[in-house]
C-alpha cells in the first residue's frame, strides 16, 4: 500500500474541472446537489431540471438508480465544450457551460444541456452498479476509488464505458450522436476503406484515428446494433451481468447472458452487418450519379479543417493537427505547390483572411491555472503574430472587406452571441442577443460586406444557415429543418452561398443562388456526391475550385473539386429528419428550488478507507522495524477548494504509531496553500568500537515528527508552466541506540539523541516540454527544476553545533534540466533526442557522505495503484548499469543522453480479454555521473573516477485490465568504468 511519501497521491485524484475561487452556490433537488458560480444561476436551474428528467428516464430504461444524491457541478471557466462524470469517492457530474454547437460529433442536439447531462448521468447509473460482492465490500470500506469488485463498470473497455451513455443520450432525446450522421460516417468510411476495427483494437487506446473518439463511435454504433437486433432490454441485462461477475473481465460471458451469444460473436456480427450496409449504400449512391472527383491538396492529414483561399488566389491556409507536431496554421502556395507552417496555434484554430493578406484566427490560452479563454490574433505573411483581444472569449472570426471590422462568436454563461470587434483596438460590440436558446457558429461576410451568413441553432436540433444584414437582423433562412447546416461561405461574385449539410443523410457540400440586392436565398443544390463526408467548404476567388475537408479512415484531409453549380441537383431533405421539438422544454418544478450557500463539507468528508500496510525493515538479517498495520483515507470537495489525506498505522511489534495528515486549499486560486503533519520511524545499522578493540553491531531507530506549511504560485500557459513553491517546517528527530537484540544499550551513547530543526525551501519549476499523439515520449521543449533548502538545528548545545555526525544542519541546492527535440524519420512517430543533466551541492555538518547517491535506473512512476512495481522509484541522479548508491557524497551530478526510436505498431489484444499492446519503441543511452564529499575529517569522502555507462532499452505501451496505460521499459546497462558487468532491469515509465 501507499507509503507516507505518496499519501496524497493515493487519495482521490480530484479532477480540478472548475475554478475553486469562484463565488459558488448550490441548489438541492430530490436526486441532485447542483453547485455553480453565482452568475450561472439561470443555467444551473436548467441543469437541475434536465438532471431530474434524465434521472426519471434512465430509471425507467435501466430499472435501477444509484442511491443518494449526485453532485452536479456547472462551470464556465474554460471555452471548451465538455463534461465528465465519476463515481468515486462520490458521484459527481461536471458540465462545462460552452454549448457544443461547433463540435462536429455533438452538433445534433435538441437542448445541449439535456444532451450532456443525459450522457454523464448514464455514466453514473452504469459505473455505480455493483454485484453482491461489490456491494458487500462497499458497505465495509465505503466508495473506495477502485474498479472491480467495488465498481465493476470501471473494469470494462472504454468503448463500453462511453458507448452505453452515448446510446442513452440519444434514447432520452430526439437527437444525439446515434441519431446524427457523424458517427455513422466514421464507421461507414472505416468499413469501406478496410479500417473497421476488431474487438481487441477497439478496446485499446491507440492514437490512430479516430483516437479519443474511438470509444464513443464504436461503442455507440455497436450498442445501437444490439438494441436493434436483441431489443432495448439487452443493454441493462448486459450491464447487470457484468456487474455481478465474481470472476471479472468476462465480457463474453456477460454477452452470452444478455444477448444469448458471446460478446465477440456479436461484435463480429455487427462488423459484418456494417460492411454489408456500407457496400449496399455505395451501390445505391453510385446509381444516383458519379462520385465527386477529388484532388488532394498539400500535406493535410488527421485533423485538417477550414481551407481558406487568399483574396489574390495564391495562398491556401488551413488549420491542422497531425499528431506529430504542434497544432498550426498551414500555408500552401497554390502556384508552386509548396507548403509550410504559417504559425503554430493553441489547439485547432478557426480563421479568416483579411484583405491586407493577414490571417485572423482564434485560439485558446490560459488566463490563470484554472481558466482558459479564446481570443483573436492575427498573423502576417511574414509570420508576425499580434494579439487582438484579451479574455474576450471569441471564436470563428470573419473579417469585413474593409479590413477594419471582425465579426466573431462570443461565448458566455451557457450561450453565445455574434459580436463586432474593432480589429485595431479589440473593442467588442454585441451584434445579437446572448442566451442558451439561440446559438451561432461560423459567420462569414459576403464579398461586398453587406451581408453576413452564419449557422444558427434553435431549439429542436435546428442548425440552419441564415443571412443577416449589417445590423444583425435575419433577412433570409437558407434552411429551416433538423438537418445540420453550417460553415457557410460565398462565391467571389456574391451570387452563390455555399455551406456544409448532411440533409441527404451524408455530409456533403450544398449551394444556393443568392440575390445580393434583396438577400434572398434559393433552394439548396448538392455540389458534391460522396459515400464519405465533406465539411468546411472554401471557394477560390476565380470560382474554379471548391476546397473542402474530406473525411477518410485516417482523418480529415484538404481536397478540392471543380465548382460547377450548373451541374448540381436538388439536395432534398432525408427521411431521417422528423419535425423534432418545436421549442425548448419548459422548466419543471425542480428549477424553482431555492439557492443556498455552497457547502464544501457535504462532499469533503471521508467517503472511504483502505488498509495501509508497512513492510518490516530488515538490516543485515535483523528485523529492525516490525510490520505496520493501519488505515488511510482522503477527500476533497467537488469544486476543488479543499483536498486532504490522512493515514495512521501501528507497528505492532514495538507498539509504535506512524501517521500523517496533509491538506491543500485552492480557494484563493493562486497561491495554493498547504500544510502537513506526520510522524514516521526509520532504522539504520552501524558498528562501534569497544574498549577491547572489538566491534559491536548497533542499530538506530529514528522517530521523525514534522509540521510543514507551503504556498505554491503557478503561472500556466498553453505550452508552458512555471511554479514557485515556498515551504517552511519544523522537524524533530529522536534517535534510540539498540544492541543486536534490539534492546536499549548501556554500553554506547549517542551524543545528541534528540534534535529539533527549522527547515525552509524554495522550489522553482519551469517547463515547455510536450509530446503529441504519436510521440514515444516528450519530444519538444525543455524543463527545469531548482530547489534550495536549509535545515538549521535549534536545540543543540553550543559545544555540539557544527560538529559533523552530531549537528544535522545543512544547506542544499539541487537542479535538474531536461531537453527534448523531435526528429522526422521513419517510424510510427518522430525520433527523439533527449538530454538530462542534474547536479546537487550540500554543505554543513549534516551534509555527510550519504547525502546524495548516484546509480541505478530511473523510473518516472513510483507506484501503480499504490504498489511499487519493478523498483521503479524515480531518482535524481540515475546511472544505469550500476547499483544504487555506487557513488555517494555531498556533491553529485549525472547526465544522460538518449536517442529514442519508434519501432513497431502492434495494436493487438486478446479479443474480449483485458490486455492490449499498442506500440513498441527503443532507446540507446549514454549515462555519466559521480558523487563525492565532504572533504573534512573524520568523514572525508574523496572524489573517485567518474562513472560511465551505455545500453539499450525496449519500451512497450500496454493497456492492462482495460484501465490506465502502462509503459514498461526493459533495459540493459553496461558499465564502462568499474562495475561488475551488464545489469538488466525492468522499470515503469520513460527514463525522463
Amino acid at each position: 500500500m501507499c507509503g507516507l511519501a505518496t499519501l496524497v497521491l493515493c487519495g482521490p485524484r480530484l479532477l480540478l474541472g472548475q475554478a475553486p475561487d469562484e463565488p459558488w452556490r448550490s441548489i438541492d433537488t430530490p436526486h441532485f446537489r447542483v453547485s455553480f458560480p453565482a452568475p450561472l444561476e439561470a443555467l444551473a436551474r436548467r441543469a437541475a431540471d434536465r438532471a431530474e428528467r434524465a434521472q426519471l428516464g434512465l430509471t425507467g430504461l435501466l430499472g435501477w438508480a444509484p442511491e443518494g444524491r449526485t453532485d452536479l457541478v456547472v462551470t464556465d471557466h474554460v471555452d471548451i465544450s465538455n463534461g465528465f462524470a465519476n463515481v468515486t469517492p462520490w458521484k459527481r457530474i461536471t458540465i462545462y457551460a460552452r454549448p457544443p454547437v461547433d463540435v462536429e460529433t455533438l452538433q445534433y442536439f435538441d437542448d445541449w444541456m439535456e444532451l450532456v447531462i443525459a450522457h454523464e448521468l448514464a455514466h453514473v447509473f452504469h459505473l455505480d452498479r455493483a454485484g453482491w460482492l461489490g456491494r458487500l465490500l462497499r458497505s465495509v470500506v465505503g466508495r473506495y476509488p477502485g474498479a472491480w469488485p467495488f465498481f465493476p463498470g470501471r473494469s470494462q473497455p472504454q468503448w463500453v464505458i462511453e458507448g452505453i451513455p452515448t446510446l442513452y443520450e440519444s434514447t432520452l432525446t430526439d437527437a444525439g450522436r446515434v441519431h446524427g450522421t457523424e458517427h455513422e460516417m466514421l464507421i461507414r468510411v472505416a468499413a469501406l476503406e478496410g479500417a473497421l476495427e476488431s474487438l481487441d483494437r477497439a478496446s485499446g487506446t491507440s492514437p490512430n484515428w479516430p483516437g479519443g473518439d474511438r470509444p464513443y463511435v464504436y461503442g455507440s454504433r455497436f450498442f445501437d446494433h444490439v438494441v436493434e437486433r436483441y431489443g432495448a432490454e439487452a443493454i441493462p441485462e448486459f450491464v447487470e451481468a457484468a456487474a455481478r461477475q465474481v470472476i471479472p473481465f468476462r465480457l463474453n460471458a456477460a454477452g452470452s447472458s444478455a444477448f444469448d451469444a458471446p460478446l465477440a460473436q456479436v461484435w463480429q456480427e455487427w462488423r459484418d452487418t456494417t460492411r454489408s450496409e456500407a457496400e449496399s449504400l455505395v451501390e445505391r449512391l453510385r446509381a444516383e450519379g458519379p462520385f465527386s472527383e477529388m484532388e488532394a491538396v498539400g500535406e493535410s492529414r488527421r485533423q485538417s479543417y477550414s481551407p481558406r483561399v487568399s483574396p489574390d488566389g495564391r495562398w491556401l491556409v488551413y488549420a491542422r493537427s497531425d499528431g506529430r507536431s504542434d497544432s498550426q496554421l498551414r500555408r500552401v502556395d497554390l502556384e508552386r505547390g509548396s507548403e509550410e507552417s504559417l504559425t503554430r496555434t493553441n489547439g485547432i484554430a478557426t480563421l479568416s483572411w483579411a484583405p491586407d493578406g493577414a490571417v485572423v484566427f482564434s485560439q485558446l490560452e490560459y488566463v490563470d491555472p484554472y481558466r482558459i479563454r479564446a481570443d483573436l490574433y492575427e498573423v502576417s505573411q511574414d509570420r508576425r503574430v499580434r494579439r487582438i483581444t484579451h479574455g474576450a472569449r471569441l471564436s470563428h472570426p470573419t473579417v469585413h472587406p474593409d479590413g477594419r471590422t471582425i465579426v466573431a462568436v462570443q461565448e458566455g454563461e451557457g450561450g453565445n452571441r455574434l459580436v463586432r470587434v474593432d480589429r485595431s483596438t479589440g473593442t467588442v460590440t454585441p451584434l445579437s442577443a446572448a442566451g442558451p436558446d439561440e446559438l451561432w457558429t461560423e459567420p462569414r461576410f459576403s464579398p461586398d460586406g453587406r451581408w453576413l451568413a452564419a449557422g444558427r441553432w434553435l431549439p429542436g436540433a435546428r442548425l440552419d444557415v441564415v443571412v443577416m444584414d449589417g445590423d444583425g437582423r435575419v433577412v433570409a433562412e437558407a434552411t429551416n429543418d433538423r438537418a445540420r447546416d453550417d460553415a457557410p461561405t460565398w462565391s467571389a461574385d456574391g451570387r452563390w452561398l455555399v455551406w456544409a449539410s448532411d440533409r441527404t443523410g451524408i455530409p456533403n457540400i450544398v449551394a444556393a443562388t443568392f440575390d445580393p440586392a434583396t438577400g434572398q436565398v434559393g433552394s439548396p443544390l448538392r455540389m458534391t456526391h460522396t459515400a464519405g463526408g465533406f465539411r468546411y467548404p472554401g471557394l477560390a476567388p476565380d470560382g474554379q475550385w471548391l476546397y473542402v475537408s474530406a473525411y477518410h479512415a485516417d482523418g480529415w484531409r484538404i481536397e478540392r473539386t471543380a465548382f460547377a453549380p450548373e451541374d448540381a441537383s436538388l439536395a432534398s431533405l432525408g427521411v431521417r429528419y422528423g419535425d423534432g421539438r418545436a421549442a425548448a422544454q419548459a422548466y419543471g418544478d425542480h428549477a424553482a428550488e431555492p439557492v443556498g450557500p455552497y457547502r464544501a463539507l457535504s462532499s469533503a468528508w471521508p467517503h472511504y478507507w483502505e488498509p495501509w500496510y508497512g513492510a518490516p525493515l530488515t538490516l543485515g538479517g535483523t528485523r529492525a522495524l516490525g510490520a505496520g498495520y493501519g488505515v488511510q483515507t482522503g477527500g476533497g470537495d467537488v469544486v476543488g477548494r479543499h483536498s486532504w489525506a490522512a493515514a495512521a498505522r501501528l507497528q505492532t511489534q514495538e507498539s509504535r504509531w506512524e501517521g500523517a495528515f496533509t491538506y491543500s486549499f485552492r480557494g484563493l486560486g493562486v497561491p495554493v496553500l498547504g500544510l502537513g503533519v506526520s510522524q514516521t520511524y526509520d532504522a539504520g545499522r552501524l558498528s562501534a568500537l569497544r574498549s577491547d578493540s572489538t566491534r559491536a553491531t548497533l542499530f538506530t531507530v529514528e522517530r521523525e515528527r514534522r509540521a510543514d506549511v507551503s504556498a505554491e504560485i503557478e503561472q500556466r500557459r498553453w505550452r508552458s508552466v512555471r511554479a514557485l513553491t515556498l515551504s517552511a517546517g519544523w522537524v524533530q528527530q529522536q534517535r534510540v541506540l539498540l544492541n543486536e537484540s534490539l534492546e536499549p544499550t548501556e554500553e554506547f551513547r549517542l551524543r545528541s539523541p534528540e534534535q529539533t530543526f527549522l527547515e525552509g525551501s524554495a522550489t522553482l519549476v519551469a517547463s515547455t516540454a510536450r509530446g503529441f499523439a504519436f510521440s514515444p515520449s516528450a519530444e519538444e521543449g525543455v524543463t527545469g527544476l531548482v530547489r534550495a533548502r536549509r535545515r538549521q538545528a535549534t536545540s543543540l548545545a553550543d559545544s555540539l553545533s557544527d560538529q559533523p555526525g552530531v549537528d544535522g544542519s545543512f544547506d542544499e541546492l539541487i537542479g535538474r534540466m531536461r531537453a527534448y527535440k523531435g526528429l522526422r524519420a521513419p517510424g510510427w512517430g518522430n525520433h527523439v533526442l533527449a538530454v538530462q543533466a542534474a547536479g546537487g551541492w550540500a554543505d554543513g555538518p549534516g551534509a555527510d557522505d550519504g547525502h546524495f547517491d548516484v546509480g541505478d535506473a530511473a523510473g518516472t512512476l513510483e507506484s501503480v495503484s499504490g504498489f511499487e512495481l519493478f523498483g521503479g522509484r524515480p531518482r535524481l541522479f540515475p546511472l544505469r548499469g550500476y547499483a544504487a548508491g555506487v557513488r555517494t557524497g555531498s556533491r553529485a551530478w549525472s547526465t544522460s543522453l538518449e536517442y529514442r526510436v519508434p519501432l513497431v505498431e502492434v495494436r493487438r489484444g486478446l479479443g474480449a480479454w483485458p490486455l492490449f499492446l499498442d506500440r513498441v519503441s527503443a532507446s540507446l543511452f549514454f549515462d555519466a555521473g559521480n558523487a563525492w564529499g565532504p572533504s573534512e575529517a573524520p568523514f572525508a569522502n574523496p572524489r573517485q573516477a567518474t562513472l560511465y555507462s551505455t545500453g539499450v532499452e525496449l519500451v512497450s505501451d500496454w493497456l492492462p485490465l482495460w484501465d490506465s496505460t502502462l509503459r514498461i521499459r526493459s533495459g540493459v546497462g553496461v558499465p564502462l568504468v568499474e562495475g561488475d558487468g551488464a545489469r538488466m532491469y525492468v522499470r515503469v515509465g520513460t527514463a525522463f
